[in-house]
This record gives structure tokens, sequence and C-alpha cells, in this order.
């Protein structure tokens, strides 16, 4: 799951769209990107949305542009 989550944060998709879809905390999306709380902090509910909505939407996931 974790692995998941990983590649939902360092993809593309906006952070707007996954608070939208999942109903997480744009906040929460944001720190998780900048590394300020780890994905083993997660509650299991913040985890399970992430990976669900990862699942959901992994075709159109890229990695971002460096």
């Amino acid at each position: 799951m974790k692995g998941k989550i990983r590649m939902l944060i360092n993809s593309d998709i906006k952070s707007y769209i996954i608070s939208k879809e999942t109903g997480i905390q744009q906040s929460t999306i944001s720190r998780l990107r900048k590394g300020k709380i780890k994905i083993g902090r997660l509650t299991l509910d913040t985890a399970l949305k992430l990976a669900e909505f990862y699942d959901q939407n992994k075709a159109r996931l890229k990695p971002p542009q460096t």
C-alpha cells in the first residue's frame, strides 16, 4: 500500500483533484508531498482512501517532470 501511495503522491495529479475525489484535506496531501508527514504515520482511513484513488486512476498517473 505504501508503494501505491508514494506513486500517487509523486504523480502529476494535482492535490486539489486528489482532495476533491477522496475527501482528504488538501493540506494533508501537500504535507505528504513536502515530506512533512510520512506515509507510515497516516491514519488507516486516509491510507485506504489514497490507495483506492490510486487503483481507480493508475492509468492516468505519470511521474512529475524533472
